[in-house]
């Protein structure tokens, strides 16, 4: 049996405009990116379950389009910020995006269907983690996954923290940047599995992303048993 087959459209997009380039990985052909503009803005999305359905029934805006706007638009953190500030309508649904600038820091945002783009503190010289269970105390009330779910998101995001601390009080701690970066996402138990599509890095220093996607592949007897389970 095949472990993991999803990955026909996987893919990594260079566009340009007039106004700039735009380096992203797309999976699974979804169009909804993470990657950076030449403006030097990293953008990274998470799913956020949010029990709200008002966003389907009424003009909205998807994740997609937030996302493309950010990239194509070449904002910076802070138009990025004051783009989603000032949004006409609202979300169709909840999800969480980080975002990220070499020189001014990085926030987390979270998007709901019931009110505004929820914004964190930007934090610079500390990194931001995160996973998918609320950060921000506007979603908390309508998170919609069960108390497992949350203990394990709450887990993953523990681990990355740790090896992050880990990797910055290294010797050289720009091992830790670019393609290093995904050494530390491999050295944070409970992150990856068995159902990791990619592993995706962007130096925001060098403008470089870099992936590491995971080929479909027979799987073994031990596998299919830990799935089972």
């Amino acid at each position: 049996p095949l472990l993991y087959g999803y990955g026909d459209f996987d893919c990594v997009l260079e566009l340009e405009t007039d106004e700039g380039k735009v380096m992203v990985y797309d999976p699974d052909g979804r169009l909804c990116p993470i990657g950076m503009n030449s403006a030097g803005l990293g953008v990274g999305i998470f799913n956020l379950h949010l029990s709200h359905a008002e966003g389907f029934n009424r003009p909205s805006v998807p994740a997609q389009a937030i996302i493309w706007e950010l990239l194509l638009g070449q904002h910076t953190l802070a138009s990025a910020l004051a783009w989603l500030s000032s949004l006409p309508v609202l979300p169709m649904c909840g999800s969480a995006l980080l975002l990220a600038d070499a020189a001014a820091g990085a926030v987390t945002v979270e998007l709901s269907a019931v009110g505004g783009p929820a914004i964190g503190e930007t934090l610079r010289g500390s990194p931001v983690v995160r996973a998918n269970h609320p950060e921000l105390g506007r979603s908390e009330a309508a998170f919609g996954d069960p108390k497992s779910a949350r203990r394990s998101s709450e887990r993953r995001a523990s681990a990355v923290a740790t090896a992050l601390a880990a990797a910055q009080a290294a010797p050289d701690a720009s091992l830790a940047m670019g393609a290093g970066a995904l050494a530390v996402l491999k050295a944070s138990k409970k992150v990856r599995n068995l159902s990791t599509l990619a592993c995706v890095a962007l130096d925001l220093c060098k403008l470089e992303l870099t992936v590491d996607f995971r080929e479909r592949h027979a799987a073994e007897l031990e596998d299919v048993t830990r799935l089972a389970v």
